[in-house]
């Protein structure tokens, strides 16, 4: 029994090393650093802009590209983790930025945008990027958000309605009482597992803990939101589960005209994985 207990020891350890190895190795995906930036545009012959500033006591990071003469915006919110590198095909294929000045953020605690310090707030969230976007001149916006960056999504779109023309979610984790919490999501609370782990698990961690919260706060702004929303959702979605947020959608979203796609399948990383589908949505809210 002693030996037993050994070997699983070593096998448990071996396992934690192994995440933890995996863990760090991925951290790129979530940093996008200038330098790699630089070269995923410059490969592409495409103009961009990357920008530091200090927002709401936030040092935050955008890229601006597309076209400055469109009258279009298109802001675009990542999921947790993430960072701009989640919509990093999109805002490098030439018929999408041909036709709109693109905006996209690495949300607070990700990437270069105070990255390691969370801001669970939704609200707070969106309005960093409210303060971001009043800087363009297009008169009108489209706003994307992917996962966590759903909420995010549709409570700038309800606070701004005088500018957002259309929204399009994606696997969004909008529901509290859908917002799922995992045994590993206690044990990432450890302190020694926030020495350890990169930044963008502890982040994306404190997230999900205050997500249910978080959502609470904005209840009430899916009911504000006028522009049309596209809702993209896999059915057997186990990270956002697709009734409990699918249904939410359609009970909070009621002044405005809702469109559900959904198709069978248990993928939630929709950008990378659908692009075929996603591209010519967006093709449909740009026109």
């Amino acid at each position: 029994m002693k030996k037993w207990s050994i070997r699983l020891s070593i096998l448990l350890g071996l396992l934690l090393s192994l995440i933890i190895l995996i863990s760090y190795v991925a951290e790129s995906q979530f940093l996008g650093d200038s330098d790699y930036l630089e070269g995923v545009f410059t490969s592409k012959g495409i103009s961009y802009k990357e920008n530091n500033e200090s927002i709401n006591n936030h040092p935050i990071r955008w890229i601006s590209t597309g076209n400055d003469s469109s009258s279009v915006l298109t802001l675009l919110f990542h999921g947790a983790p993430g960072s701009w590198r989640d919509f990093e095909s999109y805002i490098t294929d030439s018929t999408i930025i041909s036709k709109t000045k693109i905006v996209v953020l690495d949300r607070p605690g990700y990437g270069s945008s105070d990255y390691g310090r969370a801001e669970p707030s939704i609200i707070k969230q969106q309005d960093i990027a409210h303060q971001i976007v009043d800087r363009y001149p297009q008169d009108s916006i489209i706003v994307i958000g992917y996962s966590y960056g759903g909420p995010v999504a549709g409570s700038y779109a309800a606070r701004h309605p005088e500018k957002v023309k259309g929204i399009l979610l994606l696997a969004p984790v909008i529901a509290p009482e859908g917002e799922k919490i995992f045994w590993f999501n206690h044990v990432l609370r450890w302190p020694i597992m926030s020495l350890i782990l990169p930044e963008y698990i502890n982040v994306a961690n404190v997230e999900k803990l205050h997500h249910s919260q978080a959502l609470q706060e904005i209840k009430d702004d899916w009911g504000k939101i006028k522009a049309p929303v596209i809702h993209m959702h896999c059915m057997d979605d186990w990270i956002a589960p697709y009734h409990e947020n699918t249904d939410w959608a359609q009970r909070q979203i009621t002044k405005a005209r809702y469109t559900l796609i959904n198709w069978e399948g248990d993928s939630h990383f929709l950008p990378n994985q659908i692009k075929d589908k996603i591209s010519p949505t967006i093709h449909e809210l740009l026109d």
